[in-house]
């Protein structure tokens, strides 16, 4: 099975507001590697772990290396880096011929079976990644992802009609 390399006892332990951040960023990313017609990446996952002299304080403060999310506590008070690695597959003919003959050789018929599949589309991969990471690495409802997901469609359907009728306006 994909995806279980990580301990489902393990998150990511940030608060409320920096899980929102990180999920809405994460989002942005996959629905960027979509519109580039990119599936099959993952998550990377780099944690410092602070030296115990250092207080969890410090860490919170900002003594932490850039673009880093501080945390009070994974193994102890770190910070952790991450970045979306392996975007090299476009979602293609092979690509496509790659899940039909999954799903026919290995009897995925059934929509629970193939949501586990690598070789999907990139606008259902990035959502399932998206998905994936708000529920298993920092531990939010499927609700309140889903929302945040809602939201930036949202978002992205007022700019593109701001767009439109700007483009109006210069004809």
């Amino acid at each position: 099975r994909k995806d279980t390399d990580w301990p489902a006892s393990r998150y990511l332990r940030l608060s409320d507001e920096k899980k929102a951040t990180l999920l809405r960023q994460v989002q942005r990313d996959a629905r960027f590697l979509c519109r580039l017609n990119i599936m099959d990446y993952s998550v990377l996952l780099g944690i410092h772990i602070v030296e115990e002299e250092r207080s969890a304080a410090m860490v919170e403060r900002g003594d932490r290396p850039p673009n880093s999310f501080s945390a009070q506590s994974f193994e102890g008070p770190g910070s952790y880096q991450l970045g979306i690695i392996d975007p090299l597959q476009r979602w293609n003919w092979r690509k496509r011929l790659e899940r039909l003959a999954k799903i026919l050789t290995k009897c995925r018929c059934s929509e629970d079976l193939r949501s586990g599949m690598s070789a999907i589309e990139p606008a259902a991969y990035a959502r399932r990644f998206h998905e994936k990471f708000g529920t298993e690495q920092l531990k939010m409802s499927l609700r309140d992802v889903r929302r945040d997901w809602e939201e930036e469609e949202e978002r992205e359907r007022e700019l593109e009609q701001e767009r439109e009728r700007a483009r109006g306006k210069l004809h």
